[in-house]
């Protein structure tokens, strides 16, 4: 018996393991630290994509392979985008054209469906360590930066900016990314804590404020407009939520601080603009060609326009706002980018798979907080980021709250 037990541990500890890798190479925890041991002279690990995602998902599917059928979820949907759009971008758009070596969107969600059907065949009991495990390597990832930027460690030449970085950070890597992933983080926090589940960083217990001082500096050093639209719309949702489990006094103290800030706006609106320069950048976004000399506006207008010419297919990946701008041949915008890309074929089948993934059905997102702010989440990001590995941890949530739903509605039978 306890020969069995000291079994069960290590295999517990192996797919402990397993996760931890494959959710390293999901936030990029893999490539900070390797560049921060590369600093201090010790030589990159070689084969990464190996070491931290296919060995240990080839380890998680064996162990579902012996114990239950393997999972396989979304499969359709997924394998039908990645032959239509690589078939759009090899063939489609004539023998000039160049799709790259990597095609990039393909590439992309590649990565993200093997680490997805890597998590979802997980014991769902394994479901708060992988949300638990991603906050802390957000936090590690998070820690080697702000060390970079204090000048103890040199990693990606994180500094202060100036010209046309003034007021943000710069970097040899996108800190963008890096402060949507701590909005991420955020989330998963407040999560954690709406559910009631207990998240201990070092001797501090039930910590969300603690974290909120590691994961919100990045927004504001960087000054990042997305992230901080990304910050409110999560915070919108769940206030909302929040909105109907507190007291009418807690309701009429609420309208009274709305009433109070409105009259204030035109102070507050000034003290922001002065005092951040992340507000500042976001009441200055030109909303024309017209109102600004370079930006995304100019991205959103060239792929729409590249659209028209081509509604049915687009006019591929590469090219999708090429032609009419100087030195812009892609779109920031997902929504004018997947237009024309590949027309009104492949946003059909492409945003389909984003509500398969992150969505699955109006009573999952009626019944489940967590769904309802991941997919606001994902619809405002793709206003101004590519989809990104770590996209996997969030159809890993909507797949287990879906199961759980599923349970819920069979018991009731």
């Amino acid at each position: 018996m306890i020969e069995k037990k000291h079994n069960h541990l290590y295999f517990n500890t192996q797919i402990k393991v397993c996760i931890t890798l494959i959710l390293m190479f999901a936030l990029r925890t893999n490539f900070w630290i390797s560049e921060l041991l590369f600093s201090l002279g010790i030589p990159y690990l070689r084969f990464q994509k190996l070491w931290f995602l296919f060995i240990p998902a080839t380890l998680i599917l064996i162990k579902r392979y012996y114990n239950h059928k393997i999972q396989i979820n979304n499969l359709f949907i997924t394998s039908f985008f990645l032959f239509t759009h690589y078939f759009m971008e090899t063939f489609l758009y004539g023998i000039n054209y160049n799709p790259g070596h990597n095609i990039d969107l393909f590439h992309r969600w590649l990565y993200i469906y093997i680490i997805y059907i890597v998590l979802i065949n997980l014991e769902p009991q394994y479901l708060s360590f992988t949300i638990k495990r991603s906050i802390t390597l957000l936090i590690i990832n998070l820690s080697i930066i702000y060390a970079d930027l204090l000048g103890f460690v040199n990693v990606a030449q994180v500094a202060y900016g100036y010209d046309v970085f003034s007021g943000r950070l710069n970097s040899t890597q996108n800190l963008n990314i890096i402060a949507d992933m701590s909005v991420f983080g955020i989330v998963l926090v407040y999560w954690l804590r709406y559910i009631k589940e207990p998240y201990k960083l070092f001797i501090l217990k039930n910590n969300h404020i603690y974290l909120l001082f590691l994961f919100l500096p990045i927004i504001f050093l960087n000054a990042s407009r997305g992230s901080l639209i990304l910050l409110f719309s999560s915070i919108f949702i769940y206030s909302i939520n929040k909105w109907f489990k507190v007291s009418m006094i807690s309701k009429i103290i609420f309208f009274s601080i709305i009433i109070s800030l409105f009259l204030l706006q035109n102070s507050i609106t000034n003290y922001l603009l002065e005092q951040s320069f992340v507000f500042e950048r976001l009441y200055s976004t030109p909303m024309s060609v017209e109102s600004s000399s370079q930006g995304r506006i100019f991205q959103i207008v060239a792929s729409w326009n590249n659209f028209l010419t081509s509604p049915i297919i687009g006019v591929g990946y590469n090219n999708a706002a090429s032609g009419h701008f100087f030195n812009i041949s892609r779109s920031n915008f997902q929504y004018t980018q997947i237009l024309a890309s590949g027309g009104v074929i492949l946003f059909i089948i492409y945003f389909y798979m984003i509500y398969k993934f992150f969505a699955k059905s109006y009573n999952l997102i009626s019944s489940s907080l967590i769904v309802r702010v991941i997919l606001i989440f994902i619809f405002i990001l793709f206003i101004f980021r590519r989809p990104e590995f770590y996209f996997a941890i969030f159809g890993y949530i909507v797949y287990i709250q879906n199961l759980s739903l599923n349970e819920k509605y069979n018991n009731s039978r």
